[in-house]
């Protein structure tokens, strides 16, 4: 007869709910999906099922052992718990976080099988493993690869419109940049001054000299055209080589990611005009906020 001890089941599925709540988390994290705590733990808890399936499978009390491991089988429930922490997603979003998902579980597998030699397959030590394998990846690993490699690929051109006038500049998609407007909340995309100032009024380009002195004042001295007056802004900041400061924002009549042959149009963003180079190295003249990024690609 076989059978299987009550107590060791729970602390082995809820290990296994844990490690899945956790791969799901760290995969929200990479791929930056805000998703809520219900959906994570309604994903990690198919995960759970499709453990005490295999659990009880293998121990006989229930048929279909080797069904359960088929691989078609493993791909279905891992795909059911990335859709029910992420959906509604678009394809391509989704592609993604399947991608990362199936990329820290292997990296955590990996840790796994070599605590299985280590330990001789003492599972609860093998789970832990795993667990510290997905945290170590998420907080470690990966801030390693978007600090090394992120920013070589997440260059992204785009073009500013105002008042008739355009003009295009290489942005980093920024994940640091998270700026942005105090009255509207729109977000901030920060561009070099001196890749703004032809498209710039006299007036603003005074103030902007000005502010950048510690003179905030010189705006209702300075800043008197009532076009740019309906559409300027003050940005404070706290992460632009200064502790605290002040940006002179104003607002475009829209933005346009520039993405392979897409032209993808944006609104109600802010301009952020930051008077120094932001790359010392001119690979970049502006700092894309995330959020425009990301709402951009739904719309690719």
């Amino acid at each position: 007869m076989r059978y299987i001890y009550v107590d060791v089941l729970f602390f082995r599925v809820l290990l296994d709910f844990v490690m899945d709540y956790l791969l799901l988390w760290a995969t929200s994290e990479v791929v930056k999906v805000r998703v809520t705590r219900k959906r994570l733990i309604l994903g990690a808890l198919i995960g759970m099922l499709y453990s005490l399936l295999i659990i009880l499978s293998e121990s006989r009390l229930i048929a279909g052992y080797g069904l359960l491991n088929q691989l078609p089988v493993k791909l279905c429930f891992s795909i059911f718990m990335v859709l029910a922490a992420f959906m509604p997603m678009n394809w391509r979003s989704l592609g993604n976080a399947i991608g990362i998902f199936y990329l820290i579980a292997f990296v955590s597998g990996g840790a796994a099988l070599a605590a299985v030699y280590l330990t001789d397959g003492n599972w609860f030590i093998v789970d832990l493993v795993a667990i510290g394998a997905i945290l170590i990846v998420t907080e470690l690993g990966w801030g390693i690869i978007q600090k090394r490699i992120w920013k070589e690929l997440f260059h992204v051109p785009i073009e500013i419109a105002f008042g008739g006038g355009s003009l295009k500049v290489d942005a980093l998609v920024d994940t640091g940049n998270r700026l942005q407007d105090p009255l509207t909340g729109s977000p901030v995309v920060i561009v070099e001054y001196s890749i703004l100032m032809d498209l710039l009024p006299k007036d603003l380009r005074d103030v902007i000299k000005e502010i950048d002195k510690g003179n905030p004042l010189s705006i209702t001295q300075e800043f008197t055209d009532p076009y740019w007056s309906s559409r300027f802004r003050l940005i404070p900041f706290t992460t632009i080589g200064k502790e605290r400061g002040m940006l002179i924002g104003f607002r475009p009549d829209e933005i346009r990611i520039i993405d392979n042959k897409n032209v993808i149009p944006v609104k109600n963003v802010i301009i952020g005009v930051h008077n120094r180079p932001l790359c010392p190295e001119g690979s970049y003249k502006a700092l894309l906020h995330p959020d425009i990024f990301q709402a951009a690609m739904e719309k690719a």
